[in-house]
């Protein structure tokens, strides 16, 4: 039988037939996989973008609400900043409320805004496999926490000498000198540095700083007055709240340090001053008690040393963002002089004052604003129609002066938001200057003076007005009776259910304790009035070695603020410490030390306060003791995390 053979370059030919088969077939898979790495990767920077871009406009427009208007413009110009225009190449920008769970449709957050961008994203190397543009998009939900302030519900921090002590007159704000030791209760105006530390650890050095100062990088230098000091440790700050539409005008009750022998005239419970004898004044008139006038006509005077006559400073500033402080602008600044009321009698005809250091001297009765009044703090000329003390009389012009490039004293707000101002009040030396700056002087040299005053924001237009303090503040409230009662000390938004934060309070409790039944003060951090649930565990140190927050973290910033150096910490399981110890040497057991308070505020906080009525969201400081007393105390907040975050995205 014949063989019969395939032509060899046939079957060559088929070989390099298949080859190309097989090597089109891998082409395309190649192609494939490359165009998968390629245009995911490409996808893949898109959508990061497009996330990136959602985030940062929710950030921006949240603290905006819950104005969604006002928040949709800043979302939208956040989110062009970030390379995403709406209405522009396929980008669609929306921004929305973020709904309520388990509410009624259309029932939003108020602090929470929710931002999606969508954008085509083409094809290029899958295009040519049929694949075309595709799109994405990408959502972030941001949530802002209000700022947590200090006081009293309104228009008002602080009460008047006549009214001190009365039904919602709790306390006034108080501002203590260099040369003063900071166991008389303010944890930040004295120096930390001249006093020894005793058994008590009361007067211990301390790094403490305010809340808002220059040393922190926490506060603005700009457009600051020349010629005038203002304390690298910053000062006490309060913040003004002006609602959209309204204005006002901010005032200092009692602006000018005027010592006068302790006398508390037409209230004879409570002296705005209380002068006592860290603050020394000699002479036949002098009784001290505070509740005795000296004979008419007799002189009380003061320390001649004019170093420890201290300036009241009172600064105001416009706040464009609450969170932070930084890029406030300075808007006026008022300054007060020293006067020594050096005798007394019940027609303040003869009652004369002298003006430390100047050898000036006149009749209280020309004082009819500064002493024991309520002084717009922008102007001596107040604007009429406000609802503001007079012109300053040319006594008071000699005592204060004001520089006010905006030529106005009126704080107003044409924002859908409100608008919100700083008043920041120092204790400067007598020679203008931060009284840390001045190494030449012993303790002796500088001011001791214990000064009392209030704030507030009033106007024909400003219902909606409020006052509040920011971050840390100095207080000082009358125990009238052997009684417990109750004052107003923190406000927590609703937003905050849910969240943990530590309230620090120094030197608590600080009241005289002679016999053994009179040792039984007690102070307890109070919920609301109404509501039950939140949990206020105080946290005390457990020796005298306690220097508190060093140095102060404020609000808004990473970390817990507050103390970081205790020696030891034992926690309570109640929310009420007993400050004083018959047993204990000294008796007071938190002279001149914090305690902290850790409190977590319940999760369905919202429901247990009224979300619309800010008078309803402070939370309390009650006191229980067996005598008759007074306390003066410094109160500092420590919150974990920022106030403004992401809630996803």
């Amino acid at each position: 039988m014949r063989e019969s053979r395939m032509p060899h370059n046939t079957r060559h030919r088929n070989q390099r037939g298949q080859s190309l088969v097989i090597f089109a077939l891998i082409a395309v898979v190649v192609f494939a996989v490359i165009g998968l790495a390629v245009d995911g990767g490409f996808s893949y920077f898109a959508s990061d973008k497009l996330e990136r871009g959602a985030m940062a406009a929710a950030l921006a427009g949240v603290p905006d609400m819950p104005t969604i208007a006002t928040a949709t413009t800043d979302a939208n110009d956040a989110a062009k900043a970030n390379g995403w225009t709406d209405g522009t190449n396929t980008v669609t920008v929306t921004v929305a409320q973020v709904q309520l769970p388990n509410s009624p449709p259309g029932t939003y957050y108020n602090n929470r805004l929710q931002v999606t961008i969508a954008s085509d994203v083409p094809a290029f190397f899958l295009k040519l496999m049929g694949f075309g543009t595709h799109r994405e998009s990408r959502t972030a939900v941001a949530e802002y926490l209000r700022p947590i302030t200090f006081g009293q519900p309104g228009n008002t921090l602080g009460a008047t000498q006549t009214n001190l002590g009365t039904a919602g007159n709790f306390y006034f704000m108080r501002s203590e000198g260099w040369g003063t030791d900071r166991s008389q209760g303010d944890a930040f105006g004295p120096n930390p540095a001249d006093w020894p530390s005793n058994t008590a650890g009361a007067s211990s050095p301390t790094t403490d700083i305010h809340g808002l100062s220059a040393t922190g990088g926490t506060e603005t230098t700009k457009g600051q007055p020349t010629g005038i000091g203002m304390p690298a440790r910053g000062g006490y700050n309060y913040q003004i709240f002006i609602p959209n539409g309204q204005s006002g005008i901010a005032e200092v009750y009692n602006p000018v340090f005027a010592p006068d022998n302790g006398y508390r005239g037409t209230n004879p419970t409570y002296n705005y001053h209380e002068d006592d004898s860290d603050f020394p004044e000699t002479g036949a008139g002098c009784t001290g008690d505070g509740a005795t006038p000296p004979v008419s006509g007799a002189v009380c005077d003061g320390p001649a040393d004019v170093r420890q006559w201290p300036v009241m400073s009172y600064t105001l500033y416009k706040a464009p963002n609450t969170f932070d402080h930084t890029g406030d602008v300075w808007f006026s600044n008022m300054t007060v002089k020293s006067i020594d009321a050096a005798s007394y009698n019940s027609t303040k005809t003869s009652w004369v004052y002298n003006i430390a250091g100047t050898g000036t001297t006149g009749t209280m009765n020309n004082l009819p604003s500064l002493y024991h009044n309520w002084v717009d703090v922008a102007t001596i000329a107040p604007t009429a129609g406000m609802g503001g003390n007079a012109n300053l009389t040319t006594a008071e012009k000699a005592l204060a002066t004001v520089i006010n490039p905006t030529n106005t004293d009126v704080l107003t707000s044409v924002s859908a938001t409100g608008t919100t101002y700083r008043l920041r009040v120092d204790q400067l030396n007598n020679l203008l200057t931060d009284p840390a700056t001045d190494s030449s002087r012993g303790v002796l040299q500088n001011s001791q003076a214990h000064k009392g005053y209030a704030v507030r924001v009033i106007g024909a237009n400003c219902a909606g007005c409020t006052v509040t303090a920011l971050d840390d503040v100095t207080l000082y409230t009358p125990v009238a009776t052997s009684a417990a009662f109750s004052i107003p000390l923190v406000s927590i938004p609703p937003e905050y259910g849910g969240h943990s934060f530590s309230l620090f309070v120094f030197d608590p409790g600080d009241v005289s304790c002679t016999a053994s039944n009179q040792c039984s003060n007690i102070i307890t951090v109070m919920q609301p009035n109404g509501f039950t649930g939140g949990v206020a565990n105080p946290q005390i140190p457990a020796t005298n070695n306690n220097p508190g927050p060093q140095p102060a973290t404020f609000f808004g910033k990473p970390g817990e603020g507050g103390p970081t150096d205790y020696t030891q910490i034992s926690a309570s399981s109640t929310d009420s410490i007993q400050t004083q110890d018959w047993a204990a040497n000294p008796r007071n057991i938190y002279g001149g030390l914090w305690v902290q308070f850790k409190i977590t505020v319940p999760q369905n906080y919202p429901s247990l306060i009224d979300v619309t009525n800010s008078a309803t969201w402070f939370w309390n400081l009650s006191y229980s003791t067996a005598q008759p007393a007074g306390d003066t105390i410094s109160v500092n907040l420590g919150f974990t995390g920022a106030p403004v975050h992401l809630i996803s995205g």
